[in-house]
């Protein structure tokens, strides 16, 4: 297995005053209770502390308050992967073992499938359990998903990243596809939903770039155009940035940056 059968993104913000409780269930309930699923091969999160939102400022207001991202890798079957996965969620729920469902508020979640995975001195796969000083992920939406300029937008896009791996300091890069997210534009919310429903509607619709950092954060991005905190923004003919931002690892126990 070269990557990933799938993946799945979640963003999260939490009501104010409910970072520790969040932090406690996600860290010591929620996430090793997934990690512990066979079909689970891999998943991470990491916060968007106040200072990373103000080298990285988001100007969808929905995003910009982004407190946490989190990730889930899935082994092939993705689909039965996937459904134990759900299935956790919804007897998590009766348990009454998710809090999230009353402190937090999702602007953006959904399934991706890993494209291109490429590392400094160890395997993509091994990249997504070894630790980590930082990501930066970008989630850009294509402005013409199936147009034939963008596949070679795309093409440019996936050299580039490989560039990032000369920048001292970068461990490696994922990029991932969307096959189904709650910002499609056909996206319906269904009432009672514990996890998003993986059903392809807009196939392609987002693309979604995570870069792994060893170095000093700041520093190691300022030396990669594309990620800079000053960077260029995409030429809107092809894509749209929603979400640019560094993110932080989480320290079990440390949850004092709100």
């Amino acid at each position: 297995m070269n990557r990933p059968a799938g993946a799945f993104l979640s963003f999260a913000t939490i009501h104010d005053g409910l970072h520790q409780q969040y932090n406690a269930w996600h860290q010591l309930d929620h996430r090793p209770e997934n990690l512990a699923l066979d079909g689970v091969l891999a998943g991470e999160r990491w916060v968007r502390t106040p200072a990373c939102a103000a080298a990285y400022p988001v100007a969808d207001p929905t995003l910009a308050r982004t407190h946490y991202v989190n990730s889930y890798w899935f082994r092939a079957p993705v689909a039965a992967s996937v459904r134990e996965w759900q299935e956790l969620a919804e007897v998590s729920f009766q348990q009454g073992r998710r809090p999230d469902v009353r402190i937090a508020t999702r602007p953006m979640m959904g399934m991706f499938s890993p494209v291109t995975g490429l590392a400094s001195g160890v395997s993509p796969l091994a990249l997504l359990h070894r630790p980590n000083r930082g990501v930066v992920l970008s989630v850009l939406k294509l402005t013409r998903p199936r147009a034939p300029e963008t596949e070679a937008w795309l093409a440019d896009r996936e050299a580039e990243m490989g560039e990032r791996l000369r920048v001292d300091g970068v461990a490696g890069v994922w990029s991932l596809s969307s096959v189904s997210t709650s910002v499609d534009p056909s996206f319906q919310a269904r009432s009672g939903s514990m996890t998003f429903d993986p059903t392809p509607t807009d196939a392609g619709y987002l693309r979604a770039e995570l870069t792994f950092l060893d170095g000093d954060p700041l520093p190691v991005t300022g030396r990669i155009p594309a990620l800079a905190p000053d960077r260029v923004a995409p030429d809107p003919a092809y894509a749209e940035d929603l979400f640019t931002s560094l993110l932080l690892p989480i320290v079990p126990w440390h949850w004092d940056w709100f």
